[in-house]
């Protein structure tokens, strides 16, 4: 409950006791830090955990695919066209490739002229550290039209996931953007 009620970092304790009937196998306080639900950790150490910030089943993402079903039409020249993802996609086949370069394009398409999304500096964090950054989630980036560099990446992202285009975040040095496995 307090993991998720938190706002700002803080410093707890936690301590661990295992038993087995009267005999103490382990007994030991960690220090630890709880961060926001919604502040990552970038550091050798917890980075690894940036993918669980892709959120497909956000409803914005949602949102932005339907959007891009009209933009996929027009790229792909076909009326009937949609988002299938790998389905017709084979590595032997250069133009099978093009259709998942196209759906890409497409859900670029639908973000860059629909929502017309800007660039904003990421929300205030007050731990000493500075090693963690807050995040923002899809529908936050909709409702208020802006993003960090990661923001984006990782709403671009959860637009690829949920079409079933395995998607790529490139983290630079104080830079993110985001890219696709072509195939499988």
């Amino acid at each position: 409950e307090v993991a998720r009620t938190v706002r700002e970092a803080i410093s707890s304790s936690l301590s661990v006791s295992v038993c087995q009937g009267d005999r103490v196998l382990y007994c030991n306080t960690h220090r630890l830090r709880l961060l926001p639900v919604d502040q990552w950790l970038d550091n050798a150490k917890s980075g690894h955990w940036l993918p669980s910030f892709v959120l497909p089943r956000d409803p914005a993402v949602e949102r932005a695919i339907t959007t891009a079903q009209r933009y996929v039409r027009v790229i792909r020249d076909d009326p009937n066209a949609g988002f299938e993802g790998y389905q017709s996609a084979s590595a032997d086949d250069p133009e099978s490739l093009d259709n998942v370069d196209l759906q890409v394009e497409a859900i670029w398409s639908a973000l860059l002229h629909e929502w017309q999304l800007g660039y904003i500096n990421p929300p205030p964090t007050y731990n000493q550290a500075l090693d963690s950054q807050r995040l923002r989630t899809p529908s936050a980036i909709q409702h208020h039209r802006m993003g960090t560099c990661i923001d984006l990446a990782l709403l671009f992202a959860a637009c690829l996931e949920l079409v079933d285009i395995h998607p790529v975040v490139f983290l630079l040095d104080g830079h993110a953007l985001p890219g696709y496995w072509r195939h499988r």
